[in-house]
């Protein structure tokens, strides 16, 4: 199983669970925006500014 959540900024996308993914970045806050591939787990950012 796969978990993938978003709204929670002060993770900065750190989990320490296999297969749980935090992809709220901080975009908002001028962090950057990030994606999931969901094929190979790969993650993407790109800055927001």
């Amino acid at each position: 199983m796969t978990i993938l959540f978003g709204h929670w900024a002060t993770l900065n996308g750190v989990t320490d669970t296999k297969n749980v993914y935090a992809l709220d970045t901080g975009c908002v806050w001028g962090r950057c925006l990030t994606a999931l591939r969901l094929e190979d787990k790969q993650i993407f950012c790109t800055d927001c500014n």
